[in-house]
């Protein structure tokens, strides 16, 4: 399958829900959920992680979100660092489980001042005590 091919796939089977109740769907839902969790899987298998990488931030969501990790942190580590920046801020929407890969995301590419930079602004934005937490373990390290 070609690069082109795989966008292509991968575009088509973005999820349009986040949970899909399994005991009121159809089969055809339940197919369609298999086949989502199938792609961004072999995501990190492809070489194309970064024009990948915005398309599959789609998929990090509800039912995909665990199937979809291992792929994140592979296209991140795969991707220059210049082309990441942006999308920290866009990873920072998301939920608090999300947050919280964001921070081990951002400690693993990016060097220690845009880190310390990050989590001090998430410091002051963010209230939540798990989050709070998660950046404390993160940025010990660096002490």
């Amino acid at each position: 399958m070609t690069r082109i091919e795989f966008l292509k796939l991968l575009n088509e089977y973005v999820p349009t829900i986040d949970k899909l109740n399994l005991t009121e769907s159809t089969e055809e839902e339940r197919n369609v959920l298999k086949i989502q969790l199938a792609i961004v899987k072999s995501v990190r298998f492809s070489s194309c992680h970064m024009d990948a990488l915005p398309v599959l931030l789609k998929y990090c969501r509800g039912d995909c979100l665990q199937s979809a990790l291992h792929s994140l942190y592979k296209c991140f580590s795969a991707t220059p660092e210049n082309n990441l920046k942006p999308l920290i801020n866009i990873l920072l929407k998301n939920s608090v489980s999300f947050r919280k890969h964001t921070v081990c995301l951002a400690t693993m590419v990016f060097p220690v001042k845009i880190n310390e930079d990050l989590c001090h602004k998430i410091m002051i934005n963010d209230q939540n005590d798990s989050i709070q937490k998660h950046l404390f373990i993160s940025s010990y390290k660096y002490f």
